[in-house]
């Protein structure tokens, strides 16, 4: 994971991430990294596609990247068995069951917990993911990934709710859909902090 240095983020990534992962006495390997700020929450995001890129160069491992107002209440131990024809994992938001809203995109990708195993076919969709962002930067990157790994024909291991589960609704609501055990909650700051 990444954090903005100066911003309110850099803070939001201790509060929960670097935190969730100090309380793990299981040895997850971990490196969240603080970068520079661009100047704006979009461009900022955007930047996910080409730190994923330098993860998956830094590391000899599969990675997973976690955006850094998550946490791990629990050993997220299905990254450890997810097929090896799948080179990518996420979680697909089901937006009419989340939201109860119908505006013609009923389903979401969700890069906020995204596994990207460490091979030559990933690395080039995340070259491309770099490079969509930054030829159309109005687009959210999230969106690019879905577009970029749907052009390619990438199957996407569908990595259940628990792994991606959204603390809370817009404006601190309860969320409809229930998780009961999550291993991995996003706190979603950027409601609040991405202005």
């Amino acid at each position: 994971s990444y954090y903005t240095i100066d911003t309110p983020y850099q803070e939001v990534a201790h509060t929960y991430l670097l935190n969730s992962l100090r309380q793990m006495n299981n040895g997850i390997k971990s490196d969240v990294r603080g970068v520079p700020n661009l100047g704006s929450w979009a461009k900022n995001t955007s930047y996910k596609a080409q730190f994923v890129s330098t993860m998956l160069e830094h590391h000899t491992d599969n990675i997973v990247f976690l955006d850094c107002d998550a946490e791990i209440p629990k050993y997220p131990d299905l990254f450890d068995s997810i097929p090896e024809s799948y080179n990518f994992a996420a979680h697909t938001l089901d937006r009419y069951a989340w939201y109860r809203i119908n505006n013609g995109e009923q389903f979401e990708l969700l890069s906020g917990t995204l596994f990207v195993r460490n091979c030559i076919e990933s690395r080039k969709i995340v070259d491309e993911w770099i490079l969509t962002c930054k030829l159309t930067p109005q687009i959210w990157d999230q969106k690019i990934l879905d577009m970029v790994l749907k052009k390619n024909g990438t199957h996407v291991f569908p990595l259940p709710l628990a792994y991606c589960y959204i603390r809370t609704l817009p404006g601190g609501k309860e969320p409809i859909v229930p998780c009961e055990s999550p291993i991995i909650v996003h706190n979603q700051c950027s409601r609040t902090l991405r202005n």
